[in-house]
């Protein structure tokens, strides 16, 4: 894993339909299409770099950037690969069998804004007492949905 240039957003699964998704909504806002918004600039990570070349062309996205993640690497490497970015959005999946919110400790351990949109709470609330550190951002819980969205630009924001 490769740590990345200052990005404001990686989407980890973004090759995926939902981090495509996920992806195609944050370029619409990063565009303008969102009164006030302003440029985001975007990371994809994930484990192959062929599919996310197929997703960067499948979501016309050309400056959208790789980062390599993989979910079972250590902390300490999945602490890397997110050092530099404002927020992390994982959208990877399947999330059935995991033991360890080690994506979710990594942003932690680097101060790295995090939204999850696969709600496993027993799974996410596993760190709760370091959540205290994770301050930058209001409302880490996301919600699903477009509360979600909404909770990773307020991260962006600051507020």
């Amino acid at each position: 894993m490769t740590s990345i240039p200052a990005i404001d957003v990686l989407v980890v699964g973004g090759s995926g339909r939902v981090g495509g998704s996920t992806l195609r909504w944050l370029q619409r806002l990063s565009s303008g299409a969102v009164a006030g918004a302003s440029p985001l600039r975007l990371a994809s990570g994930g484990r192959s770099i062929s599919r996310f070349q197929a997703a960067q062309r499948r979501l016309n996205q050309p400056d959208l950037a790789f980062v390599e993640v993989d979910l079972g690497s250590s902390v300490e490497q999945l602490s890397a690969a997110v050092r530099g970015a404002q927020l992390v959005v994982h959208t990877a999946g399947p999330f059935q069998g995991r033991s360890q919110p080690k994506l979710l400790e990594a942003c932690i351990a680097v101060g790295v804004a995090y939204c999850d949109v696969c709600d496993e709470w027993p799974l996410s609330l596993k760190p709760a007492g370091q959540a205290a550190q994770f301050s930058r951002c209001r409302s880490w819980h996301p919600g699903g949905g477009l509360q979600w969205h909404l909770a990773g630009r307020q991260c962006l924001d600051g507020r």
